[in-house]
C-alpha cells in the first residue's frame, strides 16, 4: 500500500492478494471436507432410519407380546395371592403352624373327640377353589408366531 513516504509496490500487493487467496482456498477445502463428511453421515443415518422403519412391524408385534406377557403375569400374581390366602386360611382352620409336618401329624394322630364332633357338625365352611387362569388361553397362538 502506498503511504506518503513509500510508493505503491505492485509486487507487495500481489503477494498480499496471493496469500489471501491461498487462505481462502484452504478454508474452502476445509468447508468441502466438512460437507463431504456431513453427506456421508447423513447417508449412514438415512440407511439406519430405513432399517429401523423396515423393522417397525416386528417391533410393534414384540411390544404387543410384552404387553400380553405383563397382563399374564398380573393375572398369575393375583391367582397366586388368592391361593396363598386360601392356604393360610386352611392352615389356620386346621391348626397347622410353621412346623407343618409336626402339626399335621399331631392333628391326624392325636385328634380329640371334640375336634371330630366339630368336623361332623360342619362348623368349617366347605372348600371352594378359586377360578384359576388357563395357560392355553394366553399361549394358544404362540406356536404360530
Amino acid at each position: 500500500m502506498a503511504t506518503p513516504d513509500r510508493e505503491w509496490d505492485p509486487d507487495e500487493s500481489l503477494t498480499s492478494l496471493q496469500s489471501t487467496l491461498e487462505e481462502m482456498l484452504i478454508r474452502l477445502e476445509e468447508v468441502e471436507s466438512v460437507m463431504i463428511a456431513t453427506k456421508q453421515s447423513t447417508s449412514h443415518a438415512k440407511e439406519n432410519i430405513d432399517a429401523i422403519l423396515s423393522k417397525k412391524d416386528q417391533i410393534y408385534k414384540m411390544c404387543k407380546k410384552i404387553d400380553d406377557l405383563e397382563y399374564f403375569i398380573d393375572i398369575v400374581e393375583n391367582n397366586l395371592s388368592a391361593l396363598t390366602k386360601q392356604v393360610e386360611t386352611a392352615e389356620k382352620e386346621l391348626g397347622i403352624s410353621d412346623n407343618r409336618i409336626a402339626s399335621l401329624l399331631k392333628n391326624v394322630l392325636f385328634r380329640t373327640k371334640s375336634t371330630q364332633k366339630e368336623e361332623q357338625q360342619g362348623t368349617n365352611q366347605p372348600f371352594v377353589p378359586i377360578e384359576v387362569f388357563r395357560t392355553e388361553d394366553f399361549f394358544k397362538n404362540s406356536e404360530n408366531q
